[in-house]
């Protein structure tokens, strides 16, 4: 059952793929409202189209595949997951005073994320879009600190200018210390990055401020990606208004 759940989730989500390629997204995405019942009848659960509500399945086991990138999935136990997504062992050293200092500042996350993003042809946040973020968190927020993280820091430092002190974090943290560091932070300026959207999601601040950029994926929008109160920003550092 696996193996053949793990196959037919596949050609699904390649049929998905190429029907969002060739007729745009909302194309691809009621392809998948319409099959969703019939592949979750049988335990099947594709997940790549911003919400999908979960149906019975007939069958003992389920397949689960994709981003479960939406509050909606679990909006009744959001306290629960908190708790949980926690490190077995405190940060030590440097890290462990960074997020003690980064708790009690107006600190302001800054996640650029290039990499992998730039080797596949994805969107790729412009600096526009960064630099007219943290102008106006500058401008909001009294005194504000700016903390920046990216999986290619040392581009970040040779190739932006930014208007404002900023702290870069280049400790060669894994990837789990890192996202404990950015949850620490009260303010966020996010890229379209899985990453970005779990380090806010973290936050213990309920009054925080929250950036993202326009775009997430390159065939369409998400909505269910964009949190409320959630400000949009272009890539030439514009406010926009979502559709």
């Amino acid at each position: 059952m696996p193996y053949m759940a793990k196959k037919v989730s596949r050609v699904f989500s390649s049929l998905t793929y190429r029907i969002g390629k060739k007729f745009g997204y909302e194309k691809s995405y009621k392809f998948d409202v319409f099959f969703s019942p019939i592949l979750n009848l049988i335990g099947i659960y594709n997940i790549e189209n911003g919400y999908m509500k979960f149906r019975r399945s007939i069958t003992k086991n389920k397949y689960i595949n994709g981003y479960l990138q939406s509050e909606k999935y679990f909006i009744s136990n959001i306290d629960r997951l908190k708790r949980e997504l926690t490190l077995k062992d405190e940060l030590t050293g440097i890290n462990a005073r960074f997020s003690s200092i980064m708790k009690f500042q107006n600190s302001v996350c800054v996640h650029i994320r290039r990499g992998d993003f730039v080797d596949v042809g994805g969107i790729v946040c412009s600096k526009e879009y960064y630099i007219g973020a943290v102008k106006y968190m500058a401008e909001k927020l009294e005194n504000a600190v700016f903390y920046f993280f990216s999986n290619d820091i040392q581009w970040v430092k040779k190739n932006i200018l930014f208007p404002v002190e900023v702290t870069f974090i280049d400790e060669n943290n894994p990837n789990y210390v890192e996202l404990i560091l950015m949850a620490s932070c009260n303010h966020f300026i996010i890229s379209n990055s899985t990453f970005s959207w779990w380090a806010q999601f973290l936050s213990g601040n309920k009054e925080k401020l929250v950036i993202a950029p326009d775009r997430w994926f390159v065939d369409g929008q998400r909505e269910d990606i964009y949190q409320k109160g959630w400000l949009i920003m272009n890539k030439t550092g514009e406010f926009v208004l979502r559709k």
